[in-house]
Order: structure tokens, then C-alpha cells, then sequence
């Protein structure tokens, strides 16, 4: 049998893992998120071991964060991810 390397192709899960590490970071920081810098694509923190229940918190500390504030000033990365997430929670509200 052949050796393979498909193993190494990040999941969905570990690329918004790594998504999340890096507005995190911006949140943190107050530095625009740099996508390149970040390994915006899945190889970064997220890799090789992001769970459900990570992802999970870190979208509920980024959420947190955004709650009732202008985050006009911060990258369109995180403003396309605020609105994104709020359509998702007003969506999953009323399905409920």
C-alpha cells in the first residue's frame, strides 16, 4: 500500500479553529488580523488538535467581545465574521 499524506489537509473544524486564533489575537492585541501571518488557511494553532467544544469557546469569547460595540475600526476580517455570526445566532433563534 502506498504512503499517503491526505492526513495532512486541514479539516473544516481546524481552519476555523485557526480562523478564530487570529481574531482572537486581533481582539487581544488591537492589531488587524493578517491572514497570511496567521496561516489564515488551517496550519496554525487550530491544527492537528481543534475540537468542537474550542471552537466553540473561542466563538463564544469573540461574540462576547463584539456584543454592543463599534468594531468598525478592526479588520474586515473580524467585522465579516461579527456579521456573519449574528445572522447565524438570529437565524438559530428563530428556528427554535
Amino acid at each position: 500500500m502506498p504512503c499517503r499524506s491526505d492526513y495532512l489537509d486541514p479539516t473544516p473544524l481546524e481552519i476555523q479553529a485557526s480562523r478564530l486564533y487570529c481574531l482572537r489575537d486581533e481582539v487581544v492585541s488591537g492589531n488587524h488580523v493578517n491572514p497570511s501571518s496567521c496561516e489564515w488557511e488551517g496550519h496554525g494553532r487550530g491544527y492537528g488538535y481543534a475540537t468542537q467544544s474550542l471552537v466553540d469557546n473561542l466563538t463564544e469569547k469573540l461574540c462576547e467581545y463584539c456584543t454592543g460595540k463599534d468594531i468598525s475600526h478592526h479588520s474586515l476580517e473580524l467585522q465579516i465574521w461579527w456579521r456573519d455570526h449574528q445572522r447565524w445566532d438570529k437565524k438559530d433563534s428563530l428556528s427554535r
